[in-house]
């Protein structure tokens, strides 16, 4: 029984970190889109001032 609950506490555990990580990689990525699509946009906007 206390070997049942030790996996229970475990993959509960996991579960909880796995979702922060979810989280956070979720944030980063979004992050990481904000400042490509900036990126991308000044690189545009460079190209335009050459012509």
């Amino acid at each position: 029984l206390y070997y049942i609950y030790g996996a229970h506490n475990l993959l509960t555990t996991c579960h909880l970190s796995a979702n922060i990580l979810l989280e956070m990689n979720t944030k980063s990525f979004n992050l990481l889109l904000k400042e490509a699509r900036l990126g991308s946009q000044k690189e545009i906007e460079q190209l335009l001032a050459l012509d």
